[in-house]
């Protein structure tokens, strides 16, 4: 085996003149085994590459055949001894990324203008009337008016002087509102409101002896009542505009002009009585005096209007039928005939009975 290594080694030895060292890839040397069988080496892996060198001497013989492994070479540096400088590749993904591809925050920071620099605006206002309101939108409203009405009462009483029987007692008041108005579109609204309400006697009457001896007070007459209570309500209506000539401004004024129909319910409470005596100095000797304490629930329909102007103004005027439903009613009568023992009585009807009252009423409100 030495035998066949060195005469290969003489026969290759011109082509050694040049270098002392000759590199031979693993990949491409036969493998001479003992027995003279010649098999091909595998393929090296390729990130090491590996070369075998040969030294010879003077008389042919070998001296070293280890492999060595090649080491990348250093780039040499200017100073001396220091470590050699590190060269940094830019990154051509970070050079192409564009502004708009960094995040959003710092990507807004940058396009804000600077503050010493100016850039002038121009823009368009169109000047808003708040006075104005647009009638075709949802509002609140709140309303105050004045009401009357005539409230039945079952007095009876038979004298010499004064006769009593079933009346109307005139009751007038005021009625304060609040509540929402929705537009529903094409011009249909409704509204939904509470009221709170009070109406009662505004007068008391005297009946005196005569016009002659009006300081002495023989005879006397007076009625009081009321009635006070809470309800809810609902209108449905539309709304038309129209405009008039204002005859104070000499100018047009633009209104809306809003029929209704509506219905609501109640519960009230109410009080009436009547007093009355004469006494003649022993001639004539009568009194009579009843207390009526209703306990109600109402129910209602009517109709009427607003006409509102486009400040947010606005009146009305509105009819409804009351069917007022008694509860409980209490009594309390005083009664003295001429010349009869005085007599006092107490009772309580339950589910007394009251003819429908039709109420009228004119006010104003405000939308808003």
């Amino acid at each position: 085996m030495t035998k066949i290594i060195l005469l290969f080694l003489v026969v290759s030895l011109p082509s050694f003149a040049q270098t002392d060292e000759l590199t031979l890839e693993s990949t491409t040397s036969p493998t001479i085994i003992e027995d003279g069988t010649d098999f091909s080496a595998a393929p090296a892996e390729e990130p090491v590459e590996t070369s075998e060198t040969v030294n010879v001497t003077e008389n042919g013989e070998t001296v070293d055949l280890a492999p060595e492994k090649t080491v990348p070479e250093e780039v040499p540096t200017e100073v001396g001894d220091s470590a050699p400088e590190e060269v940094t590749t830019p990154n051509p993904i970070a050079e192409d990324k564009k502004p708009d591809d960094r995040p959003e925050e710092v990507a807004a920071q940058d396009r804000v203008p600077s503050p010493s620099v100016s850039t002038p605006v121009i823009t368009t206002e169109v000047p808003k009337d708040d006075r104005f309101i647009n009638h075709r939108k949802s509002h609140w409203i709140t309303t105050f008016g004045f009401e009357g009405l005539k409230y039945e009462l079952p007095f009876e009483f038979s004298g010499v002087k004064k006769n009593f029987k079933d009346r109307e007692q005139e009751l007038y008041g005021a009625r304060l509102g609040f509540g929402g108005q929705l537009y529903l579109g094409a011009g249909f609204f409704t509204t939904s409101k509470i009221d709170a309400f009070y109406n009662g006697t505004l007068f008391t009457k005297i009946q005196n002896a005569g016009p002659e001896d009006e300081d002495e007070e023989v005879a006397q007459l007076k009625r009081t009542g009321g009635v006070y209570g809470a309800e809810i309500s609902q209108q449905f209506g539309i709304i038309t505009e129209f405009r008039t000539k204002n005859p104070f401004m000499d100018e047009w004024s633009y209104l809306t002009f809003e029929p209704f129909i509506e219905a609501g319910l109640g519960v009230a409470q109410a009080y009436n009585s009547v007093t009355y005596y004469y006494d003649s100095a022993g001639v004539i000797d009568e009194g009579y005096r009843q207390r009526i304490s209703d306990r109600l629930t109402n129910t209602k329909l009517g109709a009427g209007f607003n006409i509102t102007g486009r400040s947010g103004f606005f009146m009305f005027a509105r009819a409804t039928v009351n069917r007022f439903d008694i509860i409980e009613r209490k009594t309390r009568t005083f009664t003295k005939e001429d010349g009869q023992v005085p007599t006092t009585a107490k009772d309580t009807i339950k589910d007394a009975k009251m003819d429908p009252v039709t109420i009228f009423a004119l006010g104003g409100g405000y939308k808003f």
